[in-house]
């Protein structure tokens, strides 16, 4: 999967109209509303401890992606570090840590990406805003 999904919609909804549907068909305590810089604004949802889930409106439609949420402070480490002991120590860590990521990210959190998109999706039919 690629960690993408899209909801068509009838008509262009802005991050507030968002907020609303989420406010009034959600748990509360379950999603934030955020800004990324590559994304701009957009509604969080959990996913794993590493991955989440984003929703942004675009023209006439719903994004949702999976979207990893930690810093890479290791991998960092490992390629600046200049100790011929600790660098390729921390690379091996960083390296397996990064398998890990990928079958989390393609595993865990592609399943919560794709039932908050049927959830979604139900919900925007019930409004009659889903084509």
């Amino acid at each position: 999967m690629k960690g993408r999904q899209v909801i068509k919609i009838k008509e262009t909804l802005n991050l507030d109209d968002l907020e609303i549907i989420f406010k009034n068909h959600w748990k509360e305590s379950s999603f934030t509303r955020g800004k990324v810089g590559a994304y701009g604004e957009y509604i969080r949802l959990p996913a794993t401890d590493k991955f989440r889930v984003l929703v942004y409106p675009k023209k006439k439609a719903l994004v949702l992606i999976t979207y990893y949420e930690e810093g890479k402070q290791l991998d960092y480490i490992a390629e600046t570090s200049s100790n011929m002991f600790f660098g390729p120590l921390l690379k091996k860590i960083f390296v397996k840590k990064e398998d890990s990521m990928e079958h989390d990210r393609t595993t865990n959190a592609e399943s919560y990406l794709i039932h908050y998109t049927n959830a979604l999706r139900d919900i925007l039919i019930k409004q009659n805003l889903a084509l």
